[in-house]
């Protein structure tokens, strides 16, 4: 995944729209994440201020930062790329069900607390 010319990071989890044939000569973009997720147990505190700022900022749509300190999934959805920021978060916490809708007529439900285990 290449976010610009300098940042190419890598997360735990990356849905890339298209085909496996659509990137054989290049890596995906930000106009090509679907969702970008990030697994933190130490690392809470950089997923949450470095790496949100740099997926805000390329315009990735969706980031989602499991937490597993605190047993929560925080998405983030809504990129600033001036601020660096997302203006729409929502966490949920274990015992809830997350949505995650694919299409506008397709949905994904996901138990927090599977992803937090």
């Amino acid at each position: 995944m290449k976010l610009n010319d300098i940042n190419a990071p890598e997360p735990d989890i990356a849905v890339v729209r298209g085909t496996e044939e659509d990137y054989a000569d290049h890596h995906p973009g930000p106009a090509d994440l679907a969702l970008v997720i990030e697994v933190a147990d130490s690392s809470v505190s950089t997923d949450r201020s470095t790496k949100q700022r740099l997926y805000a900022t390329s315009g990735v749509t969706q980031y989602w930062l499991v937490n597993l300190q605190e047993s929560q999934v925080e998405v983030y959805e809504q990129p600033d790329s001036i601020s660096g920021k997302y203006a729409q978060q929502t966490h949920f916490k274990s015992g809830q069900t997350l949505v995650w809708n694919l299409t506008t007529t397709q949905s994904l439900e996901i138990n927090v607390a599977d992803l937090c285990r």
